[in-house]
């Protein structure tokens, strides 16, 4: 089910842009639905409503844009969560605030896909791994039915059409799993942080975090998920001078001793069932980073070479730790 996706705002054009595309589109690609073109216009400009499309305006526009389109007074209309607006009977308009959370996307494209009965879309969630990677073994594979493969660096997503509505799971669930077993961290649309925050009110477990190069990032989105109110966060700067590092008057070898031994420190202390401890450092092009991730049976050392800018670095380091924690979370499940 194809849909048209438009956004009328006078501030978006000025780049006031409220609405994460590349999130939306992987988000409803989960639900069975695809974006075909997205266009953004000035609010005064008109649309014709004739086939699926999504609007996005803003809150105190729309009663009005709904009070000129009597396409919404169809007896099939309907709110959802008291803010975006669905009716429809051959195809589907949709209204959606652009001040909305993006929870209401999940609503609105649940609306859609039960109203229409679009087929069910498994969604495998993958970190380690290119786009590219996985095309390529999946070519190699045996399926009677391909996934649908998009990706941004070392995150990409299977997409995976369910033929029917049996509970048992398909040969091609089977082969993913089999060969992907070590990247997936979710498999239905769910970021990595929400993971974690899922795993962390289902279990006794808490998590200690000490970060000196996300700038707050790793610990602000995390702490956004976490309803336990297990996950405890500070910050600290290591300064490098001479052939060794230096935090707070102590001093070790090298960066894996430092953040082996914080990590250490913090589980020692009691600070959480998990200990994380990351720190990097800028190396012409290259940024180092050391990541340690423990538990009292054994401590995790990880370095990462990442090329690129500090916000891309930023990215890979803070992705790459929340899908090491998210395993170290669920030990048992990817040992087995």
């Amino acid at each position: 089910m194809k849909f048209d996706v438009v956004v009328l705002s006078d501030k978006v054009l000025c780049g006031d842009e409220k609405v994460d595309f590349s999130y939306f589109c992987k988000l409803v690609k989960s639900f069975g639905l695809e974006i075909e073109q997205i266009a953004v216009s000035n609010c005064t400009n008109e649309i014709k409503l004739n086939k699926n499309t999504i609007i996005f305006l803003h809150d105190d526009q729309i009663d009005q844009f709904v009070s000129e389109n009597r396409v919404f007074y169809d007896t099939n209309s309907e709110i959802v969560e008291n803010q975006a607006i669905i009716c429809g009977n051959g195809f589907a308009i949709a209204v959606i605030p652009l001040e909305s959370e993006k929870s209401l996307y999940s609503s609105v494209a649940q609306k859609i896909k039960d109203r229409f009965q679009v087929k069910d879309i498994l969604t495998f969630r993958l970190f380690g791994v290119t786009a590219t990677e996985v095309e390529q073994k999946i070519s190699e594979l045996e399926m009677k039915n391909k996934p649908k493969i998009t990706g941004k660096g070392l995150l990409t997503d299977l997409y995976l059409e369910r033929e029917g509505q049996t509970g048992f799971i398909s040969q091609e669930e089977v082969l993913i799993n089999e060969n992907f077993s070590g990247n997936i961290y979710a498999q239905n649309f769910m970021e990595m942080s929400e993971v974690v925050g899922k795993i962390m009110q289902l279990t006794n477990l808490s998590v200690s975090i000490k970060d000196s190069f996300t700038g707050g990032k790793l610990a602000n989105d995390l702490l956004k998920q976490d309803k336990s109110k297990r996950i405890t966060t500070e910050t600290f700067i290591a300064n490098k001078e001479l052939n060794f590092v230096k935090v707070d008057e102590q001093c070790y070898r090298d960066e894996s001793e430092m953040v082996y031994q914080m990590s250490a420190n913090l589980l020692e202390m009691k600070k959480g069932s998990i200990s994380v401890v990351l720190a990097g450092s800028q190396d012409n092009a290259v940024y180092k980073i050391f990541l340690a991730i423990g538990k009292k049976q054994a401590i995790d050392i990880f370095k990462l070479n990442i090329e690129g800018n500090k916000e891309d670095a930023v990215l890979v380091a803070e992705n790459f730790v929340m899908f090491n924690l998210i395993k170290k979370l669920r030990e048992k499940d990817f040992e087995n």
